[in-house]
């Protein structure tokens, strides 16, 4: 694996000669870190392992709060931030507007019944609307 990350990075680097600085200090290693959490999923794949990754849309609603923009989009990257933060947990999204949280995470690290926990501790009464 190591070698064919090696290959790409050559290949990058020498596109990035003819790119501008920006896009081989921001767009480049924004790349790798994304191409890393796809390898670990390629690999559990090529290795027989079960792909445990679920989806999860939950409705979390404030149980304090008015629901102004400010306190609406603090609110939302502190959520996100806070299950972003679990151990198994690949992504998050937070619409701070309308409560609607979408989350992946993967089943044999982490259940749903921590991520929601994690969720009615910073105060947000917690809906599941669908799982995939």
């Amino acid at each position: 694996m190591s070698s064919l990350i090696d290959a790409l990075w050559a290949g990058l680097t020498q596109l990035g000669e003819y790119l501008s600085a920006h896009v081989v200090t921001c767009l480049i290693p924004a790349f790798f870190i994304a191409f890393k959490k796809e390898s670990k999923k390629m690999q559990a794949f090529a290795l027989g392992e079960p792909m445990t990754i679920e989806k999860v849309i939950l409705n979390a609603s404030k149980i304090d709060c008015t629901g102004c923009r400010t306190c609406a989009d603090l609110g939302a990257d502190n959520l996100r931030h806070a299950i972003c933060r679990l151990s198994g947990v690949s992504k998050a999204k937070v619409d701070g507007i309308t409560g609607k949280v979408t989350i992946e995470y993967d089943t044999q690290k982490i259940n749903l019944s921590k991520i929601t926990e994690r969720i009615e501790k910073l105060g947000y009464q917690v809906e599941i609307l669908s799982r995939e």
